[in-house]
């Protein structure tokens, strides 16, 4: 079966991902921009085509599938997922000649939508795949792979590599990935601590936390040369670095990590912190403020899981 995804931000991504690992389907995302960054060697691998600098300019929808219009060119496929902004997807249905509202809906079970901009892109990309299995049964999903044997001795060792053992800190990993990342990343966090510490539970070499004196173009070069930054979304320590590491992950694309924790641990207690690890994220707006914010909302929907988990 030939699937399109329309969108390759982390919803897109994550739905192309699943929808990969089944060697049945042949699945094509779609992407504006020319630089997509971020974790898609996997995708590669799988056999996922990523095409850059592709406007899908309109559809059509038929009993037998659907046909998108890519620079100009037609190409059919048996389904399509719109995994862009609402305002990208009502323009494309206009462009179309189709005038439908937004929603978990689909179009002749051709089109589907996917949520955009929820709180865990995986879920979302979860939810519209169950739906287009709902109607096609050639579909489906797999379960998230279970981590390597091993994997945890050594996260073990790394934590007390950092100075503080499982006894104090808590990790849940709603992160859906494999670590270390194969890219380089921004990884933000609401705490300072946090960043001296995941590091080592991560297996992240060459990661840079920023300081004040780090200029946009330095913190741009080392995401260029693979290297990792890192910073504090919250409170005075956010500016004016953070706006920096926001405009170089602009810049390069690169993946964000989201890292929050409710409280400090503290050796005196015997009580446990957790650190919630979100699922890496791509920007999804060319404003430095909104990203800024959207970093800011994530960390802070982690933190309340950190308190509630």
């Amino acid at each position: 079966m030939r699937i399109a995804i329309v969108g390759a931000g982390l919803t897109g991504l994550s739905a192309a991902h699943h929808l990969g690992e089944d060697p049945r389907h042949a699945t094509s995302v779609f992407e504006t921009r020319a630089r997509v960054g971020g974790v898609v060697d996997c995708l590669f691998r799988l056999g996922v085509t990523l095409r850059r600098s592709a406007q899908v300019e309109r559809l059509a929808v038929d009993e037998s599938g659907t046909d998108l219009w890519i620079n100009g060119l037609a190409e059919r496929f048996d389904l399509a997922l719109v995994a862009t902004s609402p305002a990208q997807a009502r323009a494309l249905l206009v462009r179309s000649g189709i005038g439908r509202r937004l929603g978990s809906m689909a179009l002749g079970k051709r089109v589907y939508f996917a949520e955009h901009g929820a709180a865990d892109p995986g879920e979302a990309a979860r939810a519209a795949i169950a739906r287009i299995a709902a109607d096609h049964p050639t579909v489906r999903t797999r379960p998230v792979p279970a981590p390597p044997r091993g994997e945890g001795a050594w996260r073990s060792l790394a934590r007390r590599a950092g100075g503080l053992t499982g006894a104090h800190v808590h990790y849940v990993d709603l992160s859906g990935h494999a670590w270390p990342l194969g890219a380089p990343a921004v990884y933000i966090a609401n705490q300072r601590w946090i960043l001296d510490l995941v590091p080592h539970q991560l297996m992240i070499r060459g990661l840079r936390t920023l300081e004040v004196s780090d200029a946009t173009n330095a913190v741009t070069g080392q995401l260029e040369a693979g290297g990792s930054v890192a910073f504090v979304v919250e409170g005075a320590t956010a500016t004016p670095h953070g706006c920096g590491a926001a405009l170089a992950a602009l810049a390069v694309n690169a993946p964000i990590v989201p890292l929050a924790a409710k409280g400090r641990p503290e050796r005196r207690r015997r009580e446990s912190v957790r650190v919630v690890i979100g699922e890496p994220f791509f920007p999804e707006t060319s404003s430095i403020d909104e990203l800024m914010d959207d970093m800011r909302m994530v960390v802070r929907y982690l933190e309340r899981l950190a308190t509630s988990t």
